[in-house]
């Protein structure tokens, strides 16, 4: 439910449906912000789990498109959040609209995690809690310049929380590096299946289980990113190629085209 494959056109490549599944969005809600989605994720989780058979295996994505811009402007100081609680990256002036647009970032994020909270609690209420690997991420750096469609740090170093119930002690910190083309194989290990060879990634599925905090895996110490295109604007619809390096202690970027602006064009009238 939610957004799931995209953006791209699935059908053209062969696919009868989005490669996330088949969509269930029959229910919606009013949302409480404006920006705010009228998907309502935990409810159509629920019709979803309704129609499966009993005790049949399943694999769902949950896409919220919160928190994604536009946010309601002050919605986060008007709902009593801190301004001085927001943690601002270095590389932004401190200043009170900056602060204020975090926050109201934040009242996004707060609401996509209240539906995961009914998914939990959903699966909870039918016994199933326990035995269903949870795994909850982002597609993307926060939509913040310098994060989102970037390779810097904050572009594509993404929070990953994982449950599994007694298979997956909580409480603990891995520090391993983990690529979403990990997912996967990881789902497929879990449910006692071999992964075809068109998969490039590595289940993480030891990691779960071992128990460990840190580096658990020696070999997970690198990960390799790239992009070629992320916005519009340039003469030629021209892309920003990158290639980037990170390693426990440095990320490296090599910029193919350092002559073309970053993100758009200002003298198209393009701003990220």
């Amino acid at each position: 439910t939610g957004k799931g494959w995209g953006p791209g056109d699935s059908q053209s490549t062969g696919w009868p449906y989005n490669p996330a599944g088949p969509g269930f969005q029959k229910r919606t809600l009013e949302p409480p912000l404006a920006g705010i989605g009228r998907n309502d994720y935990a409810g159509n989780f629920e019709d979803f789990l309704d129609q499966r058979g009993a005790n049949q295996p399943f694999c769902f994505w949950m896409g919220g498109t919160e928190p994604h811009r536009a946010f309601e402007e002050g919605a986060g100081r008007r709902a009593k959040r801190d301004p001085g609680s927001v943690r601002l990256p270095a590389y932004y002036p401190d200043e009170a609209a900056i602060r204020s647009d975090f926050l109201d970032y934040a009242l996004e994020t707060e609401y996509f995690d209240g539906h995961l909270g009914r998914a939990l609690q959903a699966l909870e209420n039918r016994g199933e809690l326990d035995q269903t690997l949870i795994a909850v991420t982002s597609d993307n750096g926060m939509a913040f310049p310098r994060a989102k469609g970037h390779l810097y740090e904050d572009g594509f170093h993404l929070p990953l929380a994982v449950r599994f119930g007694a298979q997956a002690k909580g409480g603990r910190t891995v520090t391993d590096h983990v690529n979403m083309r990990d997912f996967g194989p990881t789902f497929l290990e879990a449910a006692g299946l071999a992964p075809p060879p068109s998969m490039t990634g590595r289940s993480f599925l030891g990691i779960l289980r071992s128990g460990q905090s840190g580096q658990v895996e020696s070999g997970r110490t690198v990960t390799l990113a790239g992009k070629e295109r992320h916005d519009l604007g340039r003469p030629n619809d021209a892309g920003y190629p990158v290639r980037a390096i990170r390693t426990n202690e440095w990320l490296y970027l090599r910029n193919y085209e350092p002559d073309r602006w970053p993100a758009g064009n200002p003298e198209t009238g393009y701003r990220e």
